[in-house]
């Protein structure tokens, strides 16, 4: 028996391929960056080791904002949608997800 498919079926695979991909690049970084300062321990130079300091941070800052990313993805889908409670709850977490990282770094 076939049941119609609803209005946000399609979008959980474009959320599933950006979380996914998103999650690939991320651990991509991360490896780069360990092998990199693997090199430095090895003899190389402190410019590969500062490099790859700085994609390991990068690929953890990737995989801290994928979450983020998929609150503004699902937000445009509910817009697209015209799903506005949606729109309103999402727009909410998305505040309070900006309140928290503006609190989390502002000088105390």
């Amino acid at each position: 028996m076939n049941f119609p498919s609803s209005k946000y079926e399609q979008p959980y695979g474009v959320i599933a391929r950006l979380l996914g991909f998103g999650t690939l690049i991320a651990v991509g970084l991360v490896s780069a960056g360990m092998v990199m300062a693997i090199l430095f321990h090895i003899g190389h130079s402190l410019q590969i080791a500062q490099l790859g300091y700085s994609l390991v941070k990068f690929g953890v800052a990737t995989f801290i904002f994928l979450p983020v990313v998929r609150v503004v993805v699902v937000l445009m889908l509910f817009l697209k949608a015209r799903d506005y409670l949606f729109v309103a709850i999402t727009g909410l977490v998305l505040a309070i997800i900006s309140l928290g990282m503006n609190l989390g770094l502002s000088p105390i």
